[in-house]
């Protein structure tokens, strides 16, 4: 059992380590997410989340919620199927399938890491919106278990991703074009409401 629990953590601190010589990365997401959000909430984008669920709601705080939603969820399929396709085209696919440890389970310790790194940039983000928008969300056990359950459903979304990439090979777009998906039927900015499909999807009503 020890052997196992040492081959995971080496697997989460060596991508994190990697992760610490992508500075610039971190900077460029963190801008990236902070000018979408100041977009939907500046364009009002989210009121329909207002005459949806109650009028007591501050619509930019159920904006602000799903927006970091969407972007756990991002997290979860651009390194699931990032890692899958590097690991393929480098020929090192194999030598992980045959690690002491399921490929799954080594997938699970490279998403944790980037948890944590995409937690610091939440947090960047929470401050931006109070000190700019005056704008926070009380953070309760509901929401972090709201926000657990999905996590955990992308990441087993995004390894059905990942296994198209391996079976199709030139579907290297198909990432942008399922975030994009997410983005717009997704009630990330706005109710969308496609009938039963709105209780399929990710980040559905």
């Amino acid at each position: 059992m020890k052997k196992y629990l040492n081959a995971f953590k080496s697997e989460i601190i060596t991508n994190l380590i990697i992760a610490k010589n992508y500075k610039f990365s971190f900077l460029m997401d963190i801008g990236i997410f902070i000018s979408i959000l100041s977009f939907l909430i500046l364009s009002k984008s989210g009121y329909k989340y207002t005459l949806y669920y109650s009028k007591k709601f501050d619509f930019r705080e159920l904006v602000l919620i799903a927006y970091i939603m969407w972007i756990l969820s991002l997290s979860a399929i651009n390194t699931i199927c990032s890692e899958i396709r590097l690991e393929n085209i480098q020929g090192t696919l194999e030598l992980k399938f045959m690690s002491i440890l399921p490929f799954q389970i080594l997938l699970l310790g490279k998403i944790l890491s980037t948890l944590l790194i995409q937690i610091l940039e939440i947090v960047v983000v929470l401050l931006f919106t109070k000190f700019i928008f005056n704008l926070s969300i009380g953070i309760n056990f509901k929401i972090i278990g709201i926000m657990l359950l999905t996590y955990i459903g992308m990441y087993g979304f995004s390894l059905v991703v990942g296994s198209l990439i391996l079976s199709k090979k030139k579907i290297g777009q198909l990432n942008m074009i399922i975030q994009i998906l997410l983005l717009v039927f997704s009630n990330v900015f706005t109710i969308s409401n496609i009938g039963f499909f709105s209780y399929l999807i990710p980040l559905g009503i």
